[in-house]
C-alpha cells in the first residue's frame, strides 16, 4: 500500500467545485491531493508500478537454478479472470478506469431554462459523484460524461478505502491518497517467492528510481516489509548482543580466580581462567543440548529462544560456579584431610543447593510448557532442558575439571601454562584471603543489616514496594506496539505514522457463515432488504456499524443475498433468458432487439416477495458468474464469486446450493494494541450473537486477528503460568529442604515479591504486557530462585544460636557468591544492551533484565536475610547444633 500526500504548496491553491447536477447545487473545496496534477502523477506512478519486472531464482525439475521474470499481472488478484485480466488496484484513479484520457473528458450541459447558458462538467464532478456513489456504472444522468465509477477490474473503489485524512464523510476534503495493489497470498511459502521478488523490486523503485517530480510524500508498506525490517534490526544488534555475552563470559572466567599483591607468579597460579572458560563452555553445552534435542523432535525455535535462553543459562550457571569455587577457596582443610577429601566435603555441602535450584527451575519451566501460548510454551521447554542439562554437566564434568585444577594449583603450576611448574620458594606459600566481597559482607554489611531499626525499615520499605506494585498490575498496557520491533530509521515508521493520521476505515472483517444454512429457505436470516428479519445477520451488522466507537465496526456488510435478490428481480434488467430457455442466459449487455430476452422470473416464481427455492438455487450460479457492467451493476462475479462456497446438489444438474460463505464489513481505525484487541473482542461478540440468532455458527476473521488473539487470554495465561511455576518451586523446595514448610514458603514469597515488583516497574517504565514480557517474567521466576534458594538453604542448615546469627552467616558465605556470581555477571552484560539500536531490546531486554537483577539482588541480599531473621526455620536438632558449632567456629573466626 502507498500513502501519498501532496507537498505544502498544494494547500495554497486548492481545487474548487461550484456546479449543479440534477438541480443540486454543489459548492466545495477539494483537499490538497484532490488536484488534477497530483491525480495524474499518481496515475502515472501506478502505471509504472504495473509494468515493473522482477526476477527470482527457480529450481527446475533437474535441480538447476533458472531465472524467472515476474510482473504484477502474474501475482495480483483478478476477480473477473479470465474474461477480464485487470489486476485489483484500489485507487482514486479507478473511478477513471486508470485511463489518463478520462481525466480530460468534459461535457457542457445546456440550461433547461435558457439554452444560451450551460453547465460545464469535468473530472471534478465525476470524482465528486463517484465518491458519493462508487457503484454507479453510468454517470450520464449526473455529470454527463457517460463514464462508469467501477474500476477497470470490475469492482467498486470505495471512497473510505482510497481516500484518507477527510473529515466526517466529506471525501473530497481528503489530505491523502491511498493506493493498494492486491496481491495473492498463498499458504505455501514457495508459491509466494515471485510476489516477494516483485515487492522487493517495488521498494527499490520507490526509494531509488522514482523521480517524484511533484515532491509527493510517499510512505509504503508491503507484505514482506515488516519481516525485512525486523531482520535488518536483528542483524544490526548482533554485534551488541555478542559483546554483551562476551563480557559476561570474560567476567566469569576471571571472577573465579584469586588475586593478591604478593606477586605476579602467585597470581598466575591462583588464577582460574581456564576453569572459568570450561565453566562457560559447559553452560553453552547445556544451551546447545537443549536446542539440539528439541530440534531433533521438531519443536521449532524462535528468535526469542536464541536471545533469552543463553542469558538464563548464564545466570544460573554463573551463580552455581561461583558458589562452588568460592566455597572451596574460603574453606580451611584439616590436617587429616587430603585435597580430594576436602573437595568432596565441599561438594557435599554445595551440591544440595545446586540440586535445589536446578530441580526447582527445571520443574517450574517444564510446568510453564503447559501454556497454550506458543512463545511461552516453546521458551519453557527450551529453558527447562537447558537448566537441567546445565546442572547435570556441572555436577559431573565441571567437578572433574575443577578437581584437576585443584591439583594444578597445589602443584604450583600457572593457569593456562599448566605444563610449567614454578618453584614454591619463588612464589611463596601464603594462603590467599577470602576476598573483598566476602570480607565486606561478613564484617560490615551483615552486621549493619541485622540492626533492629534497619530490619524494621527494610520490612516497611519492601512491603510498601510490594503493595504499590500490586496496585499497578491491573493497569498494565496489554499488547505490543509494532513500531518497537522496527529500526529507528525504518521507512515503516513513516507509514505507521501516516496510517494513524489519515486512515478513516480499518481492516476488512469477514463474518464467515459455516455450512448448515439453507439460504433458499432462510434468506431472511441474513438479508437486509424489506421483509428481512430484524435480527438477521445483515441487520445486526448494520446496527453495529451505527456505533463504531464501541463495536469497532465502521461499515455495514456487503451482502451477496441482497444483491442477488435485486439481480434476480424482474424490475432490474439483469437476470434474463433467451426465449425463456434456462440454458440460454441473456446477459444484460444484450438488448431486447438483439435477442428475445425475457425476465428469468414469472409471477409464479415469487412467493411473499421472495423467489421460490428452485428459482433461488437455479439462478445463483448465473448471478455469481455475471460480470457487472453499465447495464447491470449487480453482477456478482467481481464482488462475490470467491465469497460463496457452493456445491452441486446433483452431479447431473447445473443447480447449485450454498454451503459456506462470508459477509465483508470494515473495522473502524485501530491505532493501538488495545484498539486491535477490542475490535477482535467485539467482532467475536457480534458473531456469537448472530450464531445464536440464525442457528448456524458464524465466526469473524481479519488479518490482524492472528497477532492479537493472544491478548484475549494473556492475563489468564500469565496467572496460570506463573502460578504453576510458583507451585513447582514450593513443592521442590519443600521436599529438598527436608520437608520444611517455612523454608519453602519463604522462598516462594520472596520470588513472588520479586516478580510483582518487576511488574510494577513495567507500569512506570512503559513496558507493555505481552508474550515477550511474559517470557521474561517466567525467566525472572527462575533467576529469582538463584537469588533466594541458596541463602534460604544455608540458613536452614546453619544451627548457630539465634536467627540473626544464622542470617549473618548465610549472608556472608552464600550472599557474597550471589553478588560476585549472578548479580555482577548479569549487570556486566545488561549494561551493553543499553546501546542496542533496537527499541525492542532496550525496552524488553535492557529494562526488564535490569529490573530482574536489581530486584533479585535487593530481595535476596536485603529483604530475605531480614525476613529469615524474623521468621526463619528453626535449627533441626540439638546434636546438629553442636556438630555445626564445632565445625563452623573456625570459619567464622
Amino acid at each position: 500500500m502507498l500513502i501519498i500526500r501532496a507537498p505544502p504548496s498544494f494547500n495554497d491553491t486548492p481545487e474548487h467545485l461550484n456546479s449543479m447536477t440534477n438541480e443540486l447545487v454543489i459548492e466545495t473545496t477539494f483537499g490538497p491531493v484532490v488536484n488534477k496534477e497530483v491525480l495524474l502523477e499518481v496515475l502515472r506512478l501506478e502505471n509504472r508500478i504495473r509494468r515493473l519486472e522482477a526476477y527470482y531464482s527457480h529450481t527446475a525439475a533437474n535441480g538447476s537454478s533458472v531465472q524467472r521474470r515476474v510482473t504484477l499481472s502474474d501475482i495480483c488478484f483478478k476477480p473477473l479472470s479470465p474474461s477480464n485480466d485487470a489486476c485489483t488496484v484500489e485507487s482514486v484513479s479507478q473511478w477513471f478506469q486508470s485511463d489518463e484520457r478520462h481525466f480530460n473528458l468534459t461535457y457542457d450541459k445546456p440550461n433547461a431554462f435558457d439554452p444560451r447558458f450551460s453547465t460545464h462538467f469535468c473530472w471534478k464532478e465525476h470524482l465528486y459523484h463517484c465518491a458519493d456513489a462508487p457503484f454507479d456504472t453510468n454517470s450520464q444522468n449526473t455529470d454527463g460524461l457517460n463514464m462508469s465509477c467501477l474500476a477497470d477490474y470490475g469492482g467498486p473503489a470505495m471512497p473510505n478505502v482510497v481516500l484518507g485524512g477527510y473529515n466526517d464523510k466529506e471525501y473530497t476534503n481528503a489530505t491523502a491518497l491511498l493506493v493498494t495493489f492486491v496481491v495473492n497470498n498463498h499458504v505455501n511459502d514457495d508459491e509466494n517467492i515471485p510476489a516477494e521478488a516483485w515487492e522487493k523490486r517495488l521498494l527499490d523503485f520507490i526509494f531509488h528510481e522514482y523521480e517524484n517530480p511533484l515532491n509527493l510524500s510517499i510512505s509504503i508498506n508491503t507484505q514482506r516489509s515488516i519481516e525485512d525490517e525486523v531482520n535488518r534490526e536483528s542483524a544490526a544488534d548482533e554485534v551488541t548482543i555478542a559483546i554483551s555475552y562476551m563480557l559476561m563470559f570474560l567476567y566469569i572466567a576471571f571472577t573465579l580466580g584469586q588475586f593478591s599483591l604478593t606477586g605476579p607468579a602467585r597470581n598466575l597460579i591462583d588464577a582460574k581462567i581456564v576453569l572459568g572458560l570450561f565453566g562457560v563452555l559447559i553452560v553453552l553445552a547445556g544451551v546447545f543440548s537443549s536446542l539440539g534435542f528439541f530440534a531433533y523432535i521438531k519443536v521449532s525455535a524462535t528468535l526469542i529462544i536464541v536471545e533469552v535462553v543463553p542469558f538464563l543459562a548464564l545466570a544460573v550457571g554463573a551463580d552455581n560456579l561461583c558458589i562452588l569455587v568460592q566455597t572451596y577457596q574460603r574453606d580451611e582443610k584439616s590436617d587429616q584431610e587430603s585435597d580430594m577429601d576436602q573437595f568432596g566435603r565441599i561438594v557435599g555441602e554445595v551440591a544440595p543447593s545446586m540440586l535445589l535450584t536446578g530441580i526447582s527451575e527445571s520443574a517450574a519451566f517444564f510446568l510453564g510448557a503447559l501454556s497454550s501460548m506458543p512463545a511461552v510454551r516453546t521458551f519453557s521447554l527450551y529453558a527447562g532442558m537447558a537448566v537441567l542439562v546445565n546442572f547435570i554437566l556441572q555436577i559431573t564434568c565441571f567437578l572433574a575439571i575443577m578437581s584437576l585444577d585443584i591439583r594444578r594449583q597445589k602443584d604450583n603450576r600457572p593457569d593456562v601454562l599448566c605444563c610449567v611448574k614454578v618453584k614454591k620458594s619463588s612464589v611463596g606459600g601464603a594462603a590467599v584471603g577470602p576476598g573483598l566481597i566476602f570480607t565486606f559482607m561478613q564484617d560490615l554489611y551483615s552486621h549493619f543489616l541485622m540492626l533492629f531499626p534497619v530490619r524494621i525499615g527494610v520490612m516497611v520499605v519492601f512491603s510498601f514496594l510490594f503493595f504499590a506494585s500490586l496496585t499497578r498490575i491491573p493497569h498494565l498496557s496489554v499488547g505490543l506496539d509494532q513500531t518497537l520491533a522496527l529500526p529507528r530509521d525504518s521507512y515503516l515508521l513513516n507509514y505507521f505514522k501516516d496510517m494513524n493520521e489519515v486512515f478513516r476505515v480499518g481492516s476488512p472483517v469477514y463474518f464467515v457463515v459455516k455450512d448448515g444454512l439453507d439460504y433458499a429457505k432462510d434468506m431472511d436470516k441474513v438479508c437486509t432488504t424489506a421483509g428481512c428479519s430484524p435480527s438477521s445477520l445483515g441487520e445486526q451488522l448494520f446496527t453495529a456499524s451505527q456505533q463504531p466507537d464501541y463495536t469497532r465496526i465502521a461499515t455495514t456488510a456487503s451482502s451477496w443475498v441482497d444483491d442477488y435478490l435485486s439481480w434476480v428481480s424482474p424490475a432490474v434488467s439483469c437476470c434474463r433468458l433467451v426465449g425463456g430457455d434456462y440454458k440460454d442466459f441473456c446477459n444484460a449487455t444484450v438488448t431486447v432487439k438483439q435477442a428475445n430476452c425475457t425476465s428469468c422470473l414469472n409471477s409464479s416464481d415469487i412467493v411473499a416477495g421472495r423467489p421460490t427455492v428452485p428459482v433461488f438455487n437455479g439462478f445463483l450460479n448465473k448471478f455469481l458468474e455475471d460480470i457487472p457492467s453499465k447495464d447491470c451493476a449487480k453482477g456478482g462475479k467481481a464482488a462475490y464469486n470467491a465469497a460463496v462456497n457452493r456445491t452441486p446438489s446433483d452431479a447431473n444438474s447445473p443447480v447449485q446450493t450454498v454451503r459456506s460463505t462470508y459477509f465483508m464489513a470494515y473495522h473502524s481505525v485501530c491505532r493501538t494494541s488495545d484498539d486491535y484487541t477490542a475490535a477482535l473482542k467485539q467482532a467475536r461478540s457480534i458473531a456469537a450473537n448472530i450464531t445464536k440468532t440464525i442457528g448456524v455458527e458464524v465466526f469473524p476473521y481479519s488479518y490482524f486477528y492472528v497477532f492479537y488473539e493472544q491478548y484475549l487470554t494473556l492475563v489468564h495465561e500469565a496467572i496460570v503460568n506463573l502460578s504453576l511455576c510458583g507451585a513447582a518451586i514450593f513443592v521442590v523446595s519443600f521436599v529438598l529442604m527436608g520437608f520444611s514448610f517455612s523454608s519453602a514458603l519463604i522462598t516462594l514469597v520472596t520470588v513472588a515479591m520479586i516478580v510483582v515488583d518487576i511488574m510494577g516497574v513495567m507500569y512506570y517504565w512503559d513496558i507493555s504486557f505481552n508474550a515477550v514480557s511474559l517470557v521474561n517474567l517466567v525467566m525472572a521466576v527462575g533467576i529469582s530462585v538463584e537469588f533466594c534458594a541458596h541463602i534460604v538453604r544455608k540458613f536452614s542448615v546453619s544451627c548457630l544460636p539465634t536467627r540473626i546469627d544464622r542470617a549473618k552467616h548465610a549472608l556472608a558465605t552464600t550472599g557474597s557468591s550471589v553478588v560476585s556470581g549472578i548479580t555482577l555477571t548479569k549487570f556486566v552484560g545488561i549494561v551493553v544492551l543499553y546501546f542496542a539500536k533496537s527499541q525492542l531490546f532496550q525496552i524488553f531486554y535492557f529494562r526488564m533484565y535490569l529490573c530482574m537483577v536489581i530486584f533479585g539482588a535487593s530481595h535476596g541480599l536485603i529483604f530475605l536475610p531480614v525476613l529469615l531473621s524474623f521468621v526463619g526455620p528453626r535449627c533441626p536438632t540439638v546434636s546438629s547444633v553442636k556438630s555445626s558449632l564445632s565445625e563452623r567456629t573456625p570459619l567464622l573466626q
